[in-house]
């Protein structure tokens, strides 16, 4: 004969408000570290949001909104690795996510999937015809004389006055220089620039334009207001100090990278580019040292590992050099 427990009245009472109270609990913890978080996030201290996130997902680990910002983060700071499944998981959990959705969009255009990454801007355009990202993205993804039509004719297609915007006018400039229109490109370029004078994309692609015609000067002052008018962790900061070096003032450009690292010294890939740049210099110790600095935040960045094992090879430590890139096979057998 089975045992029955029976409780007093007043220990069953206490047992249920317990229950009860770690229930809140979790729950009030979980509201004040999103509280925190979004809070950093929003002031764009990502190492502070970054913990509080994850103390979220310790509580909640399939919580959209720390796994969509964290994804956030991650692509940002230039610890794509990370990113990766972040971002993954964030669009299947937030599927209307335009800001993740890009991301993926990028993700998928830097590593070559340019089929994925074109269904992916059409379907933001398709949700938010007036983005600002999408259209230039789409251009990108051009690799074939059929896909310039394709590309061409959805940007034309969009509603106005979105198909006469900054946007969608800097993307179809970009196409006629592709084509080697370079006339029809800058005035085109200039008709955006004309529609909204602080687009960032419509500079940088006018200081690409104007370094192939040899013109520095235009080229420089062209990739600074790109830079300037980017977020702090944008690629087009890194533009403008790569133009900066290969164009002959090493001392300028290193000096800004310093700086966008004093500023935001969790954005991995301008430490990235100061490693690249020290490596090509030959300043072997700094190289290094800026590795270390990238490793320490992101133990398997792979721009850092690789070119760290470019140092052991020009250092002439051909086995440790030979081991770092077989390491790097090992944990990304796709990257070519």
């Amino acid at each position: 004969m089975k045992k029955i427990y029976c409780f007093p009245l007043p220990l069953l009472v206490t047992l249920l408000i317990a229950l009860t109270f770690s229930g809140c609990s979790r729950e009030s913890k979980k509201a004040r570290y999103l509280e925190q978080a979004d809070r950093a996030f929003a002031s764009d201290k990502y190492d502070l949001a970054e913990i509080d996130y994850k103390n979220t997902l310790k509580i909640d680990n399939l919580n959209p909104r720390a796994i969509g910002r964290l994804a956030l983060i991650y692509a940002d700071q230039g610890r794509i690795g990370q990113a990766i499944p972040f971002v993954l998981k964030g669009r299947e959990l937030q599927p209307d996510n335009l800001e993740l959705r890009l991301k993926f969009a990028q993700l998928n255009l830097a590593t070559g999937n340019l089929k994925d990454a074109r269904a992916e801007a059409y379907a933001i355009l398709e949700r938010h015809p007036t983005n600002p990202d999408a259209p230039v993205l789409l251009t990108g993804t051009i690799a074939r004389p059929q896909d310039i039509a394709e590309v061409r004719t959805r940007l034309e297609g969009l509603p106005a006055p979105t198909s006469s915007g900054a946007p969608v006018l800097t993307a179809l400039a970009m196409i006629e220089l592709l084509q080697g229109h370079i006339k029809e490109g800058e005035a085109l370029l200039q008709k955006a620039l004309a529609a909204d004078p602080k687009f960032a994309a419509a500079h940088s692609a006018l200081g690409t334009l104007y370094g192939l015609q040899n013109d520095k000067i235009k080229a420089l002052q062209s990739f600074k207001l790109a830079a300037e008018e980017s977020p702090a962790r944008s690629p087009r900061r890194l533009q403008y100090a790569q133009f900066l070096i290969t164009s002959g003032d090493a001392n300028a450009g290193t000096k800004y990278l310093e700086e966008i690292t004093r500023a935001t010294p969790d954005f991995l890939s301008a430490w990235t580019m100061l490693a690249e740049f020290a490596l090509m210099d030959k300043q072997y110790k700094t190289c290094a040292s800026y590795i270390d600095k990238i490793v320490a935040r992101d133990g398997q960045n792979l721009e850092a590992l690789f070119i760290r094992g470019r140092l052991q090879l020009a250092q002439g430590n051909t086995t440790k050099g030979v081991e770092e890139f077989a390491r790097l096979a090992n944990i990304y057998p796709r990257a070519p």
